[in-house]
Order: C-alpha cells, then sequence, then structure tokens
C-alpha cells in the first residue's frame, strides 16, 4: 500500500499538478484598512493569491477581463497598465514581459492573483508579518513640499 501511495504522490508531481491549500486567518489591509474577500486567499507554491476585484477595487484601478482560449485580466490607472495570462507566468507591465513565479488562477468564478504582482507594479508596498498573518498594502509615501 505504501508503494502505491508513494507511486501515485511521485506520478501527480510528475504531471505538474499543483496543490492549493486556503488560509483563512490571513489579513490582508491597504492604506490601514482591512480588506474584505467573499473567497479565503489561497496558497500555491508558497505564494499568497488573493481575489483580484477586492484588491484592484480599493487600489482605484479599472479592470477589464477577456475570456477565450488565452483569459486575460488587464489592470490600469492613469500611469500603469498590468496584464495578466490566466494560468500563466507571463505578466506585461506597461508593455514590458516579466515572469512571475505563481501564476493567476480562476477559481469559483473569481481571479486569483498573487498579492505582490498585483499591487507593486502600481507603485505599492507590500509587506508580510507571519506572526500576525497580516499582508500589508501600502502607498509609497513621498515627500513633496510645494515651492514658494
Amino acid at each position: 500500500m505504501k508503494k502505491l501511495i508513494s507511486a501515485l504522490l511521485i506520478a501527480i508531481s510528475a504531471a505538474g499538478i499543483t496543490a492549493h491549500a486556503e488560509n483563512t486567518d490571513l489579513i490582508i489591509k491597504y492604506n490601514g484598512n482591512i480588506l474584505n474577500f467573499s473567497q479565503s486567499p489561497v496558497i500555491v507554491d508558497g505564494k499568497t493569491l488573493v481575489q483580484l476585484r477586492p484588491i484592484a477595487e480599493a487600489m482605484d484601478l479599472d479592470i477589464v477581463f477577456k475570456g477565450g482560449e488565452e483569459s486575460t485580466v488587464t489592470l490600469y490607472d492613469k500611469n500603469t497598465t498590468v496584464v495578466f495570462t490566466m494560468n500563466s507566468n507571463k505578466v506585461l507591465v506597461n508593455n514590458e514581459e516579466s515572469q512571475m513565479i505563481t501564476a493567476p488562477i480562476l477559481r469559483n468564478n473569481s481571479t486569483f492573483i498573487p498579492v505582490r504582482e498585483l499591487a507593486e507594479p502600481f507603485g505599492k508596498t507590500v509587506e508580510y508579518n507571519g506572526k500576525t498573518q497580516t499582508v500589508t498594502i501600502e502607498d509609497i509615501k513621498t515627500d513633496s513640499k510645494e515651492a514658494d
């Protein structure tokens, strides 16, 4: 029986099947405000993926979903455009391609995206406190004093 279980685990690993685990204790804050999600964040390959819409709306981003064979989600504001391709590690930030460690996924009719990949292209800082199980997203503060 142990050999059968071992063989099954090896086959699953070889097939590239990724386990998804929910983290119901995780708190996500944006500029000090706790965000509410209809679904718990998901841990995939050690990375936290969250529902896209609550964070995008809190960050005042516009969202465009495009379905089809290669589904994409485009987020944009006046300075930045980010295009995520579902189940792909490819991301376009202002038309420059780069690779993410963990691809966005569709789960229960919601798009889940890695927190850092969602926030940092828009000039946000992302911090994780393991002790309190809190992800904090903040606008980067700049010291801008108006000239007299």
